[in-house]
Parts: structure tokens; sequence; C-alpha cells
């Protein structure tokens, strides 16, 4: 949810400046599955306000057995371009991307467009400096979120818009919503809103607050396994989500709080605390045994408290030099129905530092 705001915590380069990003994130859930993420970044300019960003990227899963599913080893590899145009005073930016991914089975291809404005403002009644920002983005992408949907070369159409406010830059306001179409018919929408205050300078705090809503046109939560008890004559089954995770009406309340701590000159600490204060949601609803193998689909649901996620990150930003640094992460993540632990390691290299 708020991932731009904690990478604005970052240094950010010069337009003309040409920055090599290597690294890796692992992730780790309770199914049990990993997903080791490795990825290395080039951006460098091809104009004073035009802008290219090359990646490669891989995605490596493995799940072990799991409610009736086998055993899951997968990879899929992507070769991503896309090249931004910022107007001279950067108020706004085109973004033009694509890429191109390969899995075990097939070769496929994505596309993007994405339009940013940037405004500022001094206002007339307190004299202090108003920032807006209104994103849009549209595009088709590969959900990697967990190694099934990996392993079935999941992807979506999806529409995305943003607005932001900060005020005296202090006072931060945000609004988001996004659609996804999944490519088996599916439909997942999700919106969020979250006001945050710098409550302190040194070390920089912010104490806030979000609503958040997320639906699905349909659960996939299923049957994946079944077992036969001779004595009883009945089937039991196993249920999963599979092969991505779809939210029924989830919506609630959430405490929000982020530091970024520098405690040397090259060294910061940041870390961010999402705790839900109340919320509630839809599952799906299928019986546990009957007398046949595969159990009969009733297309019901039942509601159940507190299923927004609480999530912890914490991580350190070292500038090495003019030319390197290090970023170091980690995140735990909780619903009732799925976790996982999360790190990352980033290397940045300046190619050609600004003078």
């Amino acid at each position: 949810m708020l991932m731009a705001l904690l990478c604005a915590m970052l240094p950010t380069s010069s337009a003309l400046t040409q920055v090599l990003t290597v690294g890796s994130a692992l992730q780790r859930d309770d199914i049990p599955g990993t997903l080791l993420r490795p990825e290395a970044k080039l951006a460098w300019p091809l104009a004073d306000h035009l802008v290219s960003r090359t990646a490669l990227r891989s995605v490596l899963g493995e799940q072990s057995d799991f409610q009736g599913l086998p055993r899951i080893v997968t990879s899929l590899h992507t070769l991503d371009q896309e090249v931004e145009f910022r107007s001279p005073a950067d108020a706004i930016a085109i973004m033009l991307g694509g890429s191109l991914s390969a899995t075990r089975r097939v070769l496929v291809g994505d596309a993007r467009f994405a339009l940013r404005y940037h405004g500022q403002w001094l206002s007339d009644f307190t004299g202090s400096g108003i920032d807006t920002r209104i994103e849009a983005e549209a595009g088709r992408a590969r959900d990697v979120s967990v190694v099934t949907a990996v392993d079935r070369n999941v992807s979506s159409d999806y529409v995305r818009m943003e607005m932001g406010m900060s005020y005296a830059a202090r006072l931060h306001a945000v609004l988001h919503a996004t659609r996804h179409w999944m490519n088996d018919g599916n439909r997942k929408d999700a919106a969020y809103a979250y006001v945050l205050l710098d409550v302190l300078r040194e070390p920089l705090l912010s104490l806030g607050y979000a609503w958040s809503w997320a639906d699905s046109e349909w659960s996939t939560w299923r049957a994946t396994g079944t077992r036969y008890d001779p004595r009883r004559r009945l089937y039991s089954w196993d249920f999963s989500y599979h092969p991505y995770f779809t939210p029924l009406k989830e919506r609630g309340h959430t405490a929000l709080l982020l530091l970024q701590w520098p405690l040397a000159e090259a060294v910061t600490l940041r870390g961010k605390a999402s705790i839900p204060l109340w919320s509630a949601g839809r599952l799906k609803w299928l019986p546990a045994s009957g007398a046949l193998p595969w159990p009969y689909d009733f297309d019901a649901t039942y509601e159940i408290r507190d299923i927004l996620a609480t999530q912890y990150e914490a991580g350190v930003f070292v500038q090495l030099d003019e030319r390197f640094a290090l970023d170091l992460g980690a995140e735990y993540f909780r619903k009732p129905y799925y976790r996982y632990g999360a790190g990352h390691l980033t290397v940045l290299v300046n190619l050609a530092p600004a003078e």
C-alpha cells in the first residue's frame, strides 16, 4: 500500500544519471512455498527528458505437496523494457513499457502504459506548499504472488489510478483504486485511502490511518484433494486457494506507523507497521465430507472478522560512496488463511554520478 512512499525515502538520482540495480528477494510462506526473485535493472538517459529502463527478472518457485496439490518446481524469466518521457519541469511523465516472459511451457508478451502528473502550489492562506500527483496506468501483467500462480501462468489485464497530496511536506493523503481482469474470466478489485502525518522530523516518524476494500467476482477457494474412508464410506476433501488468492468483500481500518532514522551520514534505518483496527470479509464455504468423490459447490460464503493483513517491514539503506549504495530489508505478512516472511538485498551502482 505504501510502497511509493517508502521508495521516496531513498535517495533519488538525476535524470542524467545511469543507475544499475542488482538484487534478489526471497519469500517463504506457510503452504510451504518459496519464491526467489533475482533482478538486474539498468536506467539510463536517452535525452534530457527521456529515460530508458531495461530489466532482467526471474521468479524461481518451489512448493511442497499441500492440500492435495503435488510438489511444484517452476520458473518465470522476463525481459522488461520501458521508456519514460518527462516534461521539462517534471510536471508530466508518460511511460510506455513492454515485457517478454518465458516459462517452461510458453513465451508470452505483456505491455503497459502510464501517465503521471505532478504539480506544486503555494497556499494563499498559510503560505505552505501543496504537492499533488495523479497517476493512471493500464496494461497486462503476470501474477507472481504465489508459486501456483507462476506455475499456471496466471495473468491479468489491469487499470490502476492513484491520487496523492502532500501539504507542507508534512501531511500526506493518497487515494488508490485497481481492477484486474484475470485470464480465467475472474475479476478482482481493490481500493484504499490513507492519511499520514509526520509527527517528528528527525528521526522522521509518521502516524496514519488507512481504509481498504477488496473483492472478487468469485473465490478460487476449491477442493484440491480427496480422501476415502472405507469404514465410514465417506469422502473427505482438502481445500486450497488455487491457483491465486481472491478476496471477498474484505474491508477494514488500519493504523499505520512509518519510521526513517538516519543513524549516520550514510546509514538510514526505516520501518513500517500496518496493524488492523477492525476488519471483516467473507470466505467461501464447502462441506468437509460427503458421499461423492468431489464436494458439491453450494456457492455459499460466510463472514469472518479480523481478515485484513498485519504487516511489518524493516530495512537499512547504506550509501557506501557516491557510486555505490546498499539496501537490505525484511518483511512479515499475516492473514487468517495465509502468511509469509520475506527479505531482500539490493545493490545500487551509479555508473555516471551527476556533477
